[in-house]
């Protein structure tokens, strides 16, 4: 059916006979409606603006003038349509432009004739615009059976073209079969040219339209250069497996023999997904052995709001990620977790398998399997009001040895193995007085019971309980600057806290280390797991210093302390906690309204010197960014640091055009003089391409292990799957 509209006064004089129209055109399909009722509500009628319609005696319509023709989401734009009944095909003539809003795609000509619903017909002069990204110009454009688009001959290409000169990239073929349905185009005799110039030839070319995310096929190639495995190429092949998997094979081929396979399997599950990798190799560093990795990861989401996540990494030898460009790690873990989270509930268990490739630690005295359920509850505590929360939790590690005793002299029994069940209550009420003041009374109750086995100094069972209690005190000062609109804040913060009870010794296994920061200044203890607690009575005083701007500029300090009445034992020496008074901390933090931060902080001495610092510096622009930060840190035997640390790291991006971005980063150890790593890359992007070269250069400080400088070509034509999207478009120069 056929429905004519005038749009606007100065097409109204033609009212009357578009209704004349449809009383013609309605009949001559009234018969086949009347013998099916079903038939006549599925007719989907079109709509035809025009600025003139005329119809012959055989009833042959002719629209002319600004022609829009709107049908089942398809809209066509043409200079005149002529419409024949007895054929029902569409004559055009144009320029003309065909756009399918379901599938995004665009085609514009000079002249077509095509059937009456647009689904098949034949164009001339035209270009094929798909999901506004690939430009295929042809001859000639033939569209069949609703799916099938056949241009003869054809050029491709997503990149803008300026003047008559040629795009960046383009490929020409005989003939270009666009499959709609299957999104796919199908290439036959086609050539490859960058700037005009031939590069490549395939006799037959299969590539994913714009519009499709997965389909079987090759993927880009990647070309790498490296100092440990010589030049060559990884070359992924995707395999779909069906809507919700996938796998993707990996070969590398090096010209110094090594030859790897790396392989990616993906699955979607209604509540959760997969993500196995892995890889075998044999290459010269490891002679007639074969190499590899795996790791998987998951997260499902469980009845009752719970969540199911895993992680798993394993490694042939140390060596490994370093000579395949993979992220380093010394540690490798396997993880399973169960969790909730409410607003005053948490629950969480794990179960994880620890494997070390550290040099001088072994496994068999390293604990290797840890399991973890802990449920923690908060709520408004009656009677004496303020919150409360409980704590139940039960821990347990094992190592593989069975030595009671420290062989290695690492501070730990080499086979010990512990078990603890613990179970923690705290409160907090505070109250606001007339002057401003903010008083709190806290509380921290605790008892844990402890299974030790192998160990040469522990045995058995052990019982411990530990209490402290506390007031806190809190006077925050509020100061506006009329004339700027600034507002400063000061807040002096003090807390008395008494821990009566002294805790029976029991192993101390997670607080061998502890730092001091702004996080854990006014905490009950200040170490950072629990079989080490704080007792006797101490302070803990900070002052912290706000002013806010109107222009947008934010400067705020911190400095606070820890006063005992004795040195509380424990506490390693870089933490800056090991006496009686602890070091001052300092912290300062500035941002500026045009992206600029920067942060410091200190551990000082009372007689000034620094123990431990720490400054970030950072700016964040549209052209540019720039990031530093220095660490100095002095030995400290127990955190591995035999000797003083100092290191910087750096890092920058800049766009030198809107297409253009080189970026840099290095780690540099100034006290060893050496360099640790560095990564220098060279980005293009624009509308239809993407060249991105990498450089990454990773340092070893054992003399058994080289340094390993590697290389990674990317180069990607875009408009073909939806995988990536475009950079800034050319700007054409006139």
């Amino acid at each position: 059916m056929w429905r004519a509209v005038t749009q606007g006064a100065k097409r109204s004089r033609l009212t009357l006979a578009l209704l004349a129209l449809l009383w013609l055109v309605m009949p001559a399909q009234g018969p086949a409606l009347a013998q099916d009722a079903t038939a006549e509500e599925t007719v989907d009628p079109a709509t035809l603006v025009a600025d003139s319609i005329g119809l012959t005696a055989d009833n042959v319509l002719t629209a002319a003038g600004n022609v829009e023709l709107f049908h089942q989401g398809r809209t066509l734009q043409a200079t005149k349509v002529v419409y024949d009944p007895a054929t029902d095909r569409l004559l055009i003539e144009g320029p003309l432009r065909l756009t399918d809003e379901d599938t995004g795609t665009v085609v514009l000509g000079s002249q077509a004739d095509l059937a009456a619903d647009m689904t098949e017909g034949i164009l001339a002069s035209a270009r094929v615009i798909l999901n506004r990204q690939l430009q295929i110009t042809a001859t000639e454009v033939r569209r069949g059976q609703g799916r099938y688009t056949e241009m003869v001959p054809a050029i491709a290409s997503s990149c803008s073209i300026c003047g008559n000169g040629p795009p960046l990239w383009e490929i020409r073929a005989r003939r270009v079969i666009h499959d709609q349905q299957a999104q796919l185009l199908y290439f036959e005799g086609a050539q490859l040219r960058i700037i005009g110039v031939p590069l490549a030839y395939a006799p037959r070319l299969r590539m994913p339209d714009p519009t499709l995310d997965r389909a079987t096929g090759f993927l880009r190639p990647l070309i790498v250069t490296s100092t440990a495995l010589g030049f060559g190429i990884r070359q992924p092949y995707f395999i779909t497996l069906g809507p919700s998997r996938d796998l993707t094979l990996t070969p590398l081929v090096t010209d110094r023999g090594a030859r790897a396979l790396e392989a990616q399997y993906r699955q979607a599950f209604r509540t959760g997904n997969i993500l196995l990798q892995g890889a075998m190799a044999r290459d010269d560093a490891l002679p007639g052995a074969g190499r590899g990795y795996f790791k998987a990861d998951g997260s499902f989401s469980l009845p009752q709001g719970f969540s199911l996540t895993f992680t798993g990494l394993a490694v042939s030898d140390t060596t490994y990620f370093t000579d395949y460009a993979l992220p380093y790690q010394d540690r490798l873990r396997w993880n399973v977790a169960v969790g909730r989270s409410r607003l005053d509930e948490s629950i969480s268990g794990r179960v994880t398998r620890y494997q070390t490739l550290r040099a001088g630690e072994t496994n068999l005295t390293q604990p290797s399997i840890l399991t973890d359920v802990s449920i923690e509850r908060r709520f408004s505590l009656p009677v004496l009001g303020g919150m409360a929360g409980i704590q139940v939790q039960s821990f347990a590690f094992a190592r593989a040895s069975t030595v009671a005793a420290d062989t290695d002299n690492d501070g730990f029994p080499d086979g010990r193995d512990i078990s603890r069940l613990s179970a923690q209550f705290d409160w907090r009420r505070d109250w606001v007085l007339s002057s401003g003041v903010i008083v709190a009374a806290l509380a921290d109750v605790r008892g844990d019971v402890y299974g030790v086995q192998d160990d040469s100094l522990f045995d058995g069972r052990i019982l411990r309980g530990h209490g402290s209690g506390g007031v806190e005190l809190r006077y925050p000062l509020v100061k506006r600057e009329g004339a700027t609109g600034a507002r400063q804040v000061l807040e002096p913060v003090m807390q008395v806290l008494v821990s009566p009870t002294t805790p029976a010794t029991v192993p101390n296994e997670d607080s061998p280390i502890a730092d001091f920061d702004e996080g854990n200044l006014f905490s009950f203890s200040h170490f950072p797991g629990v079989d080490r607690l704080e007792t006797g009575p101490r302070v803990n005083m900070g002052l912290r210093w706000t002013r806010e701007a109107g222009t947008g500029w934010v400067l705020g300090t911190a400095l606070g302390r820890v006063w005992r009445e004795t040195a509380p034992g424990g506490f390693n020496t870089g933490s800056g906690l090991a006496g009686a008074e602890s070091d001052w901390l300092a912290a300062l933090r500035v941002t500026l309204p045009y992206g600029l931060t920067a942060t410091a902080r200190s551990l000082i001495a009372d007689d000034l010197r620094l123990t431990r610092g720490e400054m970030i510096f950072a700016v964040s622009r549209p052209r540019y960014d720039l990031s530093s930060t220095y660490l100095w840190a002095q030995p400290d035997a127990a955190d591995g640091r035999l000797v003083q640390t100092s290191e910087v790291l750096m890092s920058a991006g800049y766009y030198m055009t809107p297409q253009w971005r080189a970026r840099a980063s290095t780690r540099y150890d100034l006290e060893g003089e050496r360099e640790v790593s560095t990564d220098l890359g060279l980005t293009f992007r624009n509308e239809c391409l993407l060249f991105d070269v990498s450089l990454s250069r990773r340092s070893n400080a054992s003399t058994t292990v080289a340094d390993v400088t590697t290389v990674v070509v990317d180069l990607d034509f875009l408009g073909f799957g939806g995988a990536r999207g475009a950079g800034p478009a050319r700007v054409c120069r006139r």
